[in-house]
This record gives C-alpha cells, structure tokens and sequence, in this order.
C-alpha cells in the first residue's frame, strides 16, 4: 500500500516540477558560470586569493558532502554515499592543509613548495581512491564507525608521512616537478578512467542526470591533473586551468549527490524501481497481498493504525462525518480522540476555504485511485498547518470508507521559503555590482579612445570598488554560512583590549584621512579579554569600519571600555565582563530602521551610495553571541550612533 502511494506521489510530483525543474536547472548553470569568473577574476587581484577561494569552494563542497552522506546512511542500501561522504570529508581537510600550506601565506614555517604540493597528491589519491572503493562496494553493507576509524587511521599516517618528510618528494625548487609527482597524476588519472568504466556497468542503479554528473565529474577531475602534470612555477597558468577544471568538477558532485539528493529524494531513493517495471509490479501485488493478510488480523491493524507517525483519519463516505482516527491526529489538531470522533471532516479545514474543500472531499470519494493533494488543516487553537493527505477508499467491516493520511509538511514550505528569500536575496546582491562592472568595462571597451585619462582612472576605480564589493561579499557569504552550519568554532586566548584596539585603528588610519575622523580611545591598558581575538578582532573592525564610513567629515570616534561591568539584560543572573563602546558623530540610524538594522542584508534606508555588504552587522551579532555576549544600539538620526559591546569574562 505505502509503495502504491508513493508511486503515486512521485508521478504527481514529476507533473507539478517538470517545467519549473527545467528553469531552476537553467538558473543554477547561469549563477555557476558567474561565480566562476568572478573566481577568476580574483586573480587580478592576487593568485593567493584566486587559489584560496578557489581551494575553499571544493572543500565547502566535500563537507557538504560528507553531511548529506553520513546524515541519509540509515535511508539508504546502497554504501556509495556514504563512503563519498566519509571520504570527502577527509578529502576536504588535506585540502584544506594545502591551502593553508601553499607558498606565499607562509603559514607552515620551515616548509617550501614541496609541502603543499604533498598534500595535493595525498588528496588527489585518497578522492581517486575512495571513488573507486565506493562503486566497487556499492551494495556491500558498510559500518559507518568502522569507516571513520579507517579514514582517521589512514589520514593520520598520510599526515605523519608527509610532515615528518618521509613522503616522497613531489616539488624542487627552481626545478619544478618530480617524476614520483608527474607519475603519481597518471596513476591518479588511471584510477578515475576505472571509476568511469565501473560507473558505466552500474547505470542501470542510477537516475540518469545523476549518473551523467558523476562521469563528468570524473572527466573533468581527469582534465584538472592532467593540467598540474606540466606547471614549473606554483604560480603558472596550468595551476590556475587545474583550479578552474577542479572547481567544475566539485560543482557537477554538487549537482548529483546534495543539489539532486535533496531536490528530488524520492527519485534518488527509487531510482532501481523505475528503472525496473517488472520488479515494481511483483513487489507491488507482493505488498498488496501482504495488505490483505494484515487487514485480517484486527489486532494487528489497530496497531499500525495508532502507531502511524502521520496523522489517519477514517470517514464517512456519504456524509463526510469521521469515524476513527490515530493518536498522531490528535497531536496535529490539538484536540483529544473524543473531540475528532463525530465532527465533519470539512471541519478540519480554515472556515474560509470550507467550501473548497468540501468539494475535494467529493472528488476523494468518487476517485477509484489513491489521490494526493496540498492542504491546510486548523488547531483548536486556530493554527493553521500545511500538509498533504493522500486519500483512498477502503473497506473496514464490510463498509466502505474513506481513509485520509495527513503529513505535516510545515517544515519543508519553511526550509523552501528560507531557502528561497536566500536565493533571491543573494542574487539580488550580487547582481548590482555585476551590473555596474559589464556596464563600465562597455563604456571603457566603446569609448576607449576617446575617453580622457581621468574617465578612465575613474571607470578603473568604479570596476575596482565593485570586485572588491564582490570579494566582501563572497567571504561574507562563506562566515553567514558557516554560522549556520554551526561550524564556526572558538579558539580561546587571553589578550590586551588596547592592544587589538590600537592594531585597527592604525589599519584604518588610511581610510580616516579621507574624511579626516580621529579616534579618542579611553581604555585601560591593563583591562583583558578571553575569547578568539581573531574573531573578536572581526567584530571591531566591522563596528569601527561603519564608524568611519558614516561619519562626518572632520569628527571624531570615541572608543571607551568599562571593566568589570555587569551585564544589562534580563537574564535572572547578572554576568560580569567588559563593556566596550564605539560611538561616531554622523548621520545615525532612524527609529523605524534600529530595530532591523542586525538583519541580514538590511542597510539603513539613509546610507545613500555608501558601500556595504548588508551583512557585517549581522556577522559581528553572531560572533559576539558565540561568547556569550550582547550587541546593542542607540542612535540619534543625524547626529550620533554607539554600539555597545559586552563580553562576558569566560572561564
């Protein structure tokens, strides 16, 4: 019975999301391609922000990956994900050590170049690797833990190898690759043609989009080292090409594992039952003769019918009156069985659309298939929730009735509006200095040589200003995520207020020379903080940076911090810790914008052209919550503005 009903599920589905499917497809290719040039376009700036934003794409993708993995191993048979998503996880942190590691950040001391490129080849191995052990095993039963020791284990050798340089050496200075290096990539390569040919005998297993991305996932992981067999210089243009074919690669894994499996689970979950029309119908009148036989043992239907997790209502065909419902119902309605038991079922339903669903119940009951519709259903406190009931006719004690299954699917509108208000807001953000950046490189490339060279320095600082608006964006983007992945963790120190304080001043000092803004710092030399500077660090420079941006010209930013000061909300207990405030003389924050004005995205409707990302403030609420603090504001419209910042002192 559960089959036929999601048979019938994922046939109405496929109907409802054909078209939309097609240009959510299009929307996604046509976002990717922008990104990826604005990846590129940051080598402009600097190869090391080319190649860490570039390295830090695929390794969000391989944790993400491991998430998906790991969290769908008890709903899935098949162990490919979950070897995928254990593996990417490990993968993402070796390459998150050769991004670190890479020359020029100088984060590694007394490593070269040959470190780095190590680390790559011991990634590069254990993704090839990995791939061809999960299609090999694809219906092998695999222990979830026992694979996470494995991986640690074998990560902590590679790791042990490598840094204590018994690893082969893969890099010479003023040489360029070895030939353990140059080989390491064909073999590499070998690996991944096998992955493909394997993939190839298992087709029939998957979805065919999802199977055509993982090819070309491979093909294009095939493309990136065969590109990194040829560079001499960890700076060359082959580096930069592998990026781009890795970048591509990761995406096309995006696109089969998180983007499809979370899209389209269903599809994803019965992809061998589409692909095989005769085993569907064996194992359907299997489950329907299985039906029969449980329909006639009473006690063993009243089990499953009070132990549903979603809600079931049995009613009357004629007169639309309930006659029986499962415990799950009452948690939905709020109401007890006594109460359901009698009402009629157009009662369910909001008072206004009573009569359209009346009508929908005639529809159920005349229907001689399973029909499934969106819903609302109202609380006997008049909450109204979304949910979908699948409805059939069955027959209980010789009459003929009507069974409704009720599935509260509030979460899913929430996560799909959260998701979507995301979406638009981003690109809406995005598209502004894409816009202003193809409009001046079309002025700069029509009028060119008739442009003066002050139209042209300033149609340079217009297109700097926005890819750098981009980059903050980006990196923005990146920490919002993080927070809300809960992967942003706190490396705790003790430090110096003045002394952090102090560093940003002087790093913003260029910036206030502009307008001419000094600084007034009232702070105790001896006054501590714990927590991480580096984060604490960000929260200043967020706070003073918008100081100095709206300020105005020839003012000052007083910056002042109490000590032992007690916290001022109302929680029961006081916590003690220090107060630090910033306050600026400028054009201040209206009454209607304060209370939004932490809000992702939201910029005071008075900032006019000032740059901003919309998201800083919001960046700097979620770190100083992280230590258990508070962030306030007190605004007077064209005059003032301090934001107050406590951090409570951490054991």
């Amino acid at each position: 019975m559960h089959l036929i009903i999601l048979k019938k599920v994922i046939f109405l589905q496929e109907i409802r999301n054909k078209d939309s499917h097609s240009l959510q497809t299009r929307s996604s290719i046509i976002i990717f391609v922008i990104v990826l040039f604005l990846i590129f376009l940051t080598r402009i700036i600097s190869f090391l922000l080319f190649h860490t934003i570039a390295e830090l794409f695929s390794i969000v993708i391989a944790f993400s990956v491991f998430a998906i993995g790991w969290n769908t191993r008890k709903n899935i048979e098949s162990s490919l994900f979950l070897i995928l998503g254990v593996s990417f996880a490990f993968i993402g942190l070796i390459d998150l050590l050769h991004t670190l590691a890479y020359k020029g950040l100088d984060i590694f001391e007394g490593y070269d170049a040959n470190l780095p490129t190590q680390l790559w080849i011991a990634a590069r191995y254990l993704q090839a690797g990995s791939f061809l052990i999960a299609v090999i095993l694809f219906n092998k039963k695999i222990n979830p833990n026992q694979l996470v020791i494995f991986y640690t284990i074998l990560i902590i050798i590679l790791l042990l190898l490598i840094f204590s340089e018994i690893f082969p050496v893969c890099y010479i200075e003023g040489s360029g690759l070895t030939t353990f290096k140059i080989v390491s990539e064909y073999v590499i390569i070998g690996i991944l043609l096998g992955v493909i040919l394997y993939l190839y005998k298992l087709r029939k297993e998957f979805a065919r989009p999802m199977f055509n991305l993982m090819v070309f996932s491979n093909i294009f992981t095939i493309f990136a080292e065969l590109a990194f067999t040829t560079y001499i210089s960890v700076y060359g243009v082959s580096i930069i090409i592998g990026h781009i074919f890795k970048i591509i690669s990761f995406y096309l894994i995006y696109l089969a594992i998180i983007h499809k499996g979370l899209e389209d689970p269903l599809n994803t979950l019965f992809s061998k039952l589409k692909h095989s029309e005769e085993t569907l119908v064996m194992k359907a009148e299997d489950l329907e003769r299985a039906y029969s036989l449980l329909k006639e043992s009473e006690e063993k239907f009243r089990l499953t019918f009070e132990n549903a997790s979603d809600a079931l209502i049995w009613a009357d065909t004629s007169t639309g009156t309930i006659l029986n419902c499962n415990h799950a119902t009452e948690i939905l309605l709020e109401r007890n069985k006594e109460e359901i038991i009698g009402m009629n079922q157009t009662n369910l339903h909001p008072p206004e659309k009573r009569e359209f669903y009346k009508n929908l119940f005639k529809r159920h009951v005349e229907s001689e298939e399973i029909r499934s519709d969106e819903a609302e259903v109202i609380t006997k406190s008049g909450k109204v929730i979304p949910v979908t009931i699948s409805a059939s006719n069955i027959v209980v004690g010789g009459d003929l009735i009507i069974q409704g299954i009720f599935h509260d699917i509030s979460k899913i509108k929430k996560a799909e509006q959260k998701l979507k208000n995301m979406v638009s807001t981003v690109s809406h953000e995005l598209r502004t200095p894409i816009t202003v950046l193809i409009m001046s490189m079309d002025l700069y490339r029509d009028r060119q040589d008739s442009m003066t060279p002050e139209l042209q320095n300033k149609i340079i600082e217009t297109m700097e200003r926005n890819i750098t608006l981009l980059k903050d964006l980006s990196e923005d983007i990146l920490t919002i995520s993080k927070i809300d992945e809960k992967k942003m963790e706190l490396e705790l120190s003790e430090f110096k207020l003045l002394d952090i304080i102090m560093d940003i001043v002087i790093f913003l000092k260029p910036f206030c020379q502009e307008k001419n803004v000094s600084f007034n710092i009232d702070i105790d030399k001896n006054i501590e903080l714990k927590g991480d500077n580096k984060k604490i660090d960000q929260v200043f420079r967020i706070v003073l940076d918008n100081a100095i941006k709206y300020s105005f010209e020839d003012s000052m930013v007083n910056i002042n911090a109490i000590d032992n000061y007690k916290s001022q909300s109302n929680l029961v207990e006081k916590k003690d810790g220090v107060l630090i405030q910033f306050k600026n003389h400028g054009i201040g924050i209206s009454r209607e914008d304060l209370p939004h004005i932490f809000d992702r995205f939201y910029r005071a409707s008075n900032v006019g052209d000032i740059s901003g990302t919309g998201l800083g403030l919001a960046i700097a609420k979620a770190i100083v919550q992280l230590h258990q603090g508070e962030i306030y504001i007190e605004s007077e419209l064209g005059k003032s503005t301090t934001f107050s910042i406590f951090f409570p002192k951490i054991n």
